[in-house]
């Protein structure tokens, strides 16, 4: 007896770039879009094209970190004895 296939799934998420991505579960990338509209767009177009296909939305990415770090040091304290 063999396992049932599961039905295709498409997931629209958001790059770390801020670009739309269309991918399949599996993690093949298949679409980069400029908007989100443009992005379901094309996960309906798949759709249409195989019907069992299921859409799912990807939670947002971490945001990028820009620039530099940088940490404020202060110079160690020399600890006197004024007696």
């Amino acid at each position: 007896m063999s396992d049932p296939i599961a039905p295709p799934m498409l997931v629209i998420g958001r790059g770390l770039d801020g670009a739309w991505t269309v991918s399949e579960a599996a993690g093949a990338l298949l679409g980069r879009f400029k908007s989100n509209a443009s992005a379901a767009h094309f996960a309906r177009r798949q759709q249409r094209l195989q019907p069992s296909t299921s859409i799912a939305n990807a939670p947002a990415p971490r945001p990028r970190l820009h620039g530099r770090l940088s940490v404020a040091t202060t110079p160690a304290r020399k600890d006197r004895d004024d007696a």
